[in-house]
């Protein structure tokens, strides 16, 4: 495709977005998102499959991807958004066969020195499974104890707000390759810290 023709394909995108609009002028002076949502930079990992991807997402939900679906990597971004806009809602999205996790499974010091910061950010989370021998069961056991981390660590930094019964934080899990053997991009909920009577408004 020549950039033109992509210039030109986008242009139509947007045009079809503002038709399918009813009332866009609402958006145009305040947000009000209920949810902050952390998912990880993958291109196949999309939102859409629980209800929050594209258009769903307008004005409902603050959007920070990075990768492995970190809390620190944007600390400030979550901050801002659960402290300052008071998104009740704390939403941290995984997915099983990350390509991210997997670099942190062998040796990487060959890669340049920003992306091995990245994974030595995240090794000592994991270490603890080294003695996972299968490759393919450590790798899935890692997407999950990483998960179980930036909830813990999210917990960590707001846990008077979860304990107030202001905010629940939220562990999700998609299975982008069928590693819980029930249907490829399933989505599971896998932590979820709240108070139990935790009640929201939700428009």
């Amino acid at each position: 495709m020549k950039l033109s023709e992509f210039l030109e394909y986008l242009e139509n995108r947007n045009r079809e977005f503002i038709t399918d609009q009813k009332d866009l002028s609402k958006m145009a002076k305040a947000q009000h998102p209920f949810m902050t949502l952390i998912e990880c930079s993958d291109s196949r990992v999309d939102t859409s499959d629980i209800g929050f991807g594209g258009k769903e997402a307008l004005d409902r939900v603050f959007r920070i991807e990075n990768i492995w679906n970190t809390v620190w990597n944007n600390e400030w971004s979550v901050e801002y958004w659960v402290l300052h806009l008071k998104t009740p809602i704390l939403f941290i999205f995984a997915h099983t066969n990350c390509g991210a996790i997997k670099a942190a499974l062998f040796e990487y010091d060959h890669l340049s020195p920003a992306i091995k910061r990245e994974l030595d950010y995240i090794k000592p989370a994991l270490e603890w499974l080294e003695n996972v021998k299968d490759m393919e069961e450590r790798w899935f056991k890692w997407v999950l104890a990483n998960l179980e981390y930036q909830v813990n660590y999210a917990y960590n930094k707001f846990k008077d707000l979860v304990n107030s019964g202001k905010l629940a934080i939220i562990g999700g899990l998609e299975d982008t390759d069928n590693s819980l053997w029930w249907w490829y991009d399933k989505y599971y909920t896998k932590f979820v810290l709240a108070k139990d009577n935790f009640e929201f408004n939700y428009h």
